[in-house]
């Protein structure tokens, strides 16, 4: 829709100066998580969605070829079980198990790392370190909690630093 058509002119009280600024300070206080709808689908007790259901994918900026798509996090152990023993999928091969979770991971890149903030199966908080160019994960570091926003990294006399916004607060981290 053309935004002189935009229902959003409709109203006399604006927050912001543009459209879009108006847009999302309109949507304060709305209710974002769904209960239902397509991907909460299931048939004999697997999800229908093809998922992962929260996920990150690399794209080529100069081509806008998908690399790869990982799930974000890792999904509860029970629902990996519920999938693995699922007695329709018994016998079929590469199937993948771990539909990660819902949710936006908090990211930054490095030049050769991605960050990525997500829980493991036992609902533990980590960073992530995953390789840019595969999407395999290199490895995970436990942090105190949820995180929000944004992280931060530079590097200040040879030594990686990192800052973690939580939802309660900051954790600040730095690599050898």
């Amino acid at each position: 829709m053309p935004g002189a058509e935009s229902p959003l002119d409709t109203t006399t009280v604006q927050t912001g100066t543009s459209r879009s600024e108006w847009a999302r300070a309109a949507q304060r206080g709305a209710r974002r998580r769904r209960t239902d709808g397509p991907d909460r689908a299931t048939l004999d007790g697997l999800p229908i969605w093809k998922g992962p259901l929260g996920r990150i994918t690399a794209i080529d900026m100069n081509t806008g070829e998908h690399l790869w798509v990982i799930p974000h996090g890792d999904a509860d152990e029970e629902v990996q079980e519920e999938i693995r023993n699922h007695p329709m999928l018994q016998g079929v091969a590469d199937v993948p198990t771990n539909p990660g979770r819902r949710g936006f991971p908090v990211m930054i890149a490095t030049p050769n790392v991605l960050i990525a903030s997500g829980q493991t199966s036992d609902e533990t908080w980590n960073l992530f370190a995953i390789d840019k160019r595969t999407g395999e994960r290199l490895g995970a570091v436990e942090i105190p909690g949820a995180t929000r926003y944004g992280l931060s990294s530079w590097v200040h006399e040879g030594k990686q630093y990192v800052l973690v916004q939580l939802a309660d607060g900051l954790a600040a981290m730095a690599l050898p």
